[in-house]
């Protein structure tokens, strides 16, 4: 197979994906080619989704953070975390674009610009305010693409489009051989029945990436027209007759971590010092967040006297619950209560419904791992019966959280042990976590 990757967009946390990319290619020897910025940056402004929350924040401290105020500017919302980012985890930054490539893919076709030399900004206010950015790179690194071809008199058999921060976890070159087309192309995520078409990865022949890459000129033709990257992205693949399916062997973005749970919980608190915003949803946040650093200390009896506190003031303020949910799966597993922490944690991904399930990754790692350490692998053959079983004992040990979930609803509808029991039967069908169940497995194999 003659294969092409082709990265684009700002270099963020690369190290990771970067072994990643180079392992999972390692046997097709493709070509690589880069059109980045010349600025090694962070994902530190902007509208922010789950996603981008994993790039800025260690991933359980993601997680507890409640999702409820997204998608939101992290300046309107977390003003201490950004200032903290932009004053002290950018400082000394001197890294350059151009000798990181060089240092992981020396053979490498490399284009780097100043990103202030262009405009590439829409007319209003935007929350893809950086989609003109990521889709005019998108477009260059394309036609650089295209006069490697014309070079070389012939056109590479498939072309992986992909931003450098994104993990790769192989290329599975059978698959995408029969998946393939002249009009069909796999991406790392889509929602069912709705137009949207995730955007961090995109694979295909390489005529057809050419119409792919095309959005930059849809773009930028009426930028007041521009409805949003992941809509538009859809409708643009619609008209000119591609279709998508999801590519399963992808990670995630590497995360920054640049703001940890420490400086979380210190962010939290000067925010409600200093009198800027402050919510209940902060207020909650703050407590799962404390829960998860009583844990860390190794204080479960301190950290299960928190989120009883927690619980209450959830409980008595009608907060949404979905990050202390999720600080309480992590106690439960760092408790060996296993079975109560698949029970939470599932609690914790069906209240974040309108979130994409390959966004739970975190959460699904946490009950992958809490499945294997309990012996529950099991449940994934009879779910319902599990969650009953589990159901009875959370009564008993954790009242006030099982009349939290029964009180909340997802997607309009009220959380039993059935739905309960439906949500984690989609978990389990997700690629992250039979990825987990499998290196967790793995794991506790080497250490016999």
């Amino acid at each position: 197979m003659d294969l092409c990757i082709c990265l684009s967009g700002q270099l963020r946390a690369v190290a990771t994906s970067f072994e990643n990319l180079k392992a999972a290619t390692a046997g097709s020897k493709p070509t690589f080619i880069f059109s980045v910025w010349s600025k090694v940056g962070r994902r530190s402004d902007g509208y922010l989704s789950p996603s981008q929350l994993f790039r800025m924040f260690d991933t359980n401290v993601a997680c507890a953070l409640s999702w409820d105020w997204l998608p939101a500017r992290i300046t309107d919302f977390l003003p201490e975390v950004y200032n903290y980012i932009e004053t002290s985890a950018n400082a000394g930054h001197t890294a350059d674009s151009l000798s990181i490539i060089k240092a992981h893919f020396p053979d490498a076709i490399i284009d780097i610009e100043e990103a202030s030399t262009l405009d590439l900004s829409f007319d209003e206010e935007r929350q893809d305010l950086h989609s003109l950015r990521m889709l005019y790179k998108l477009w260059r690194v394309n036609e650089i693409k295209r006069k490697v071809e014309k070079e070389r008199s012939k056109r590479f058999d498939y072309v992986v489009r992909m931003r450098p921060d994104f993990r790769l976890n192989y290329f599975d070159d059978k698959l995408v051989e029969k998946a393939c087309t002249s009009n069909h192309i796999l991406v790392d995520g889509y929602i069912e029945n709705q137009l949207w078409c995730d955007d961090s990865l995109a694979i295909g022949k390489s005529d057809v990436m050419d119409i792919y890459s095309g959005i930059f000129g849809r773009a930028i033709s009426n930028r007041r027209k521009w409805d949003y990257i992941h809509r538009d992205l859809a409708r643009h693949l619609q008209e000119n007759d591609i279709s998508f399916s999801k590519y399963p062997h992808h990670g995630y973005i590497a995360p920054d971590v640049t703001v940890d749970l420490q400086k979380t919980i210190a962010c939290l608190n000067l925010q409600r010092q200093r009198g800027h915003v402050w919510s209940d949803i902060h207020l909650i946040s703050l407590q799962a967040n404390e829960i998860l650093e009583k844990i860390k200390l190794k204080d479960l009896s301190a950290a299960a006297r928190t989120l009883e506190n927690a619980a209450t003031s959830c409980f008595d303020l009608s907060l949404p619950c979905d990050g202390l949910l999720f600080a309480a799966s992590y106690l439960m597993m760092k408790s060996r209560n296993f079975d109560l922490a698949v029970f939470f944690g599932t609690a914790s991904s069906i209240l974040r419904a309108r979130v994409p399930l390959g966004e739970h990754w975190n959460i699904a790692r946490i009950i992958a791992k809490s499945c294997v350490l309990g012996g529950s692998v099991a449940a994934a053959d009879n779910s319902g019966r599990f969650f009953e079983d589990v159901y009875r004992r959370a009564v008993t040990e954790w009242p006030l959280l099982v009349r939290l979930i029964e009180r909340s609803n997802s997607a309009g509808e009220v959380i039993s042990t059935a739905s309960l029991s439906q949500h984690f039967d989609r978990i389990a069908n997700e690629p992250a976590f039979s990825h987990y169940v499998k290196e967790e497995l793995s794991r506790r194999s080497a250490a016999r």
